[in-house]
């Protein structure tokens, strides 16, 4: 049986870890990456927070059987391991890039920095004062230092990628036209027009009730191949409210899993400016392509994100040349016993006010395109 899995991505802030209360009876080090410790409790907070992400973003439940599976058919991990390596890798993935960051003798500008104080001052606003947040950092293990230095470490990780791979690098820059070819042949940006074929309780209409959707869905599609603006009508008939919340399209790549099959297809199949009528699982939908534009390649965030996907042979060997260098080690008796398998999460309540836009996109979480 393949397990359908949503990679988790590397780039996350500790944001995340803020949502479960955390302890761990050992107390030791769970890895030290060069002279940097990873506390048992902080590894356990990760963990807690990847495995909850991991299993809703993958309607999945938390059974015994379920980290005996293989992740697919390959049969090289099963789930248990497959999510336990993941873990440690992004721990080890951040410190590394934070490492090499120092070693490069790179700094942050004032705006990066400004906006890492920015941030800092939301998180104290949401709790009311320094005092509790404070408080409730210390309740999980952290102190204030840090949960500002992953923030910090996030900002190292993408000065690291633009000073090797970025357009002013003196390394080996990637040109506009590289990026672009690159972002085109694995993303996709589509609208759609959506009308529902389920009731507000999420059940299926009746067939009679959808073939009236479906006629009505024809009527519109017909509207728009005849030449009727696409942006008026989908205003006049979408009933997916995630468009008004993304009013430039839906952007994801083709390994994102956050949407039915017929649409993630459907979108990749499509030329640009092509509007196609389709009937998923959840409804009818008249999809449209868009274009990309520079502002959806070139914004600082996407950037980075591309480049280190794009790159990612070379940053692997900058990343394992660095980590052979200075050395990681591994508390593995602490480590099987932080092992996801053993870890419940049932205690903790998920605090999606403190998950990055960035991490709900690239975990498919709390996301509008999951009824897609």
């Amino acid at each position: 049986m393949k397990i359908i899995k949503k990679a988790v991505c590397l780039i996350m802030t500790v944001a995340v870890l803020l949502s479960f209360p955390v302890s761990c009876s050992s107390g030791n080090f769970a890895m030290k990456i060069g002279d940097r410790v990873i506390s048992a409790d902080r590894y356990k907070a990760a963990a807690a927070s990847i495995k909850s992400q991991f299993l809703t973003s993958n309607n999945l439940e938390d059974t015994d059987d379920l980290w005996s599976k293989y992740i697919d058919e390959s049969y090289s991990s099963t789930v248990q391991e497959y999510l336990d390596s993941m873990i440690q890798s992004y721990l080890i993935t951040y410190n590394l890039y934070s490492i090499h960051f120092d070693e490069l003798g790179l700094t942050l500008d004032e705006d990066t920095i400004a906006e890492i104080e920015q941030t800092m001052e939301g998180y104290i606003n949401q709790y009311g004062s320094r005092e509790e947040l404070d408080k409730s950092l210390q309740e999980q293990g952290f102190s204030y230092d840090d949960f500002e230095q992953q923030y910090y470490d996030e900002a190292k990780k993408k000065a690291v990628i633009m000073y090797y791979f970025g357009p002013d690098s003196t390394e080996d820059p990637v040109s506009n036209d590289d990026l672009r070819a690159y972002y085109e042949e694995y993303y996709t940006k589509v609208k759609h027009i959506f009308l529902s074929t389920k009731d507000d309780e999420d059940n299926d209409l009746s067939n009679d009730e959808k073939a009236k959707i479906g006629q009505k869905a024809q009527e519109i599609y017909d509207k728009a191949i005849a030449g009727e603006d696409y942006e008026k009508l989908l205003d006049e008939y979408n009933e997916d409210p995630g468009m008004a919340s993304n009013p430039n399209g839906y952007v994801f790549s083709k390994d994102d899993t956050s949407y039915t099959t017929i649409f993630h297809d459907t979108a990749f199949d499509m030329s640009v400016g092509e509007i196609r009528l389709i009937q998923s699982n959840l409804g009818f939908h008249i999809m449209k392509k868009y274009p990309f534009t520079d502002d959806d390649i070139f914004s600082p965030d996407t950037e980075v994100l591309l480049l280190e996907n794009m790159m990612s042979e070379e940053t692997s060997k900058i990343l394992d040349d660095l980590k052979e260098r200075i050395g990681v080690e591994y508390n593995n008796t602490v480590l099987e016993e932080l092992s996801v398998v053993n870890i419940d999460i049932q205690s903790g309540q998920q605090n999606d006010s403190l998950i990055t836009d960035e991490l709900k996109e690239q975990l498919g979480v709390d996301t509008e395109t999951e009824q897609e």
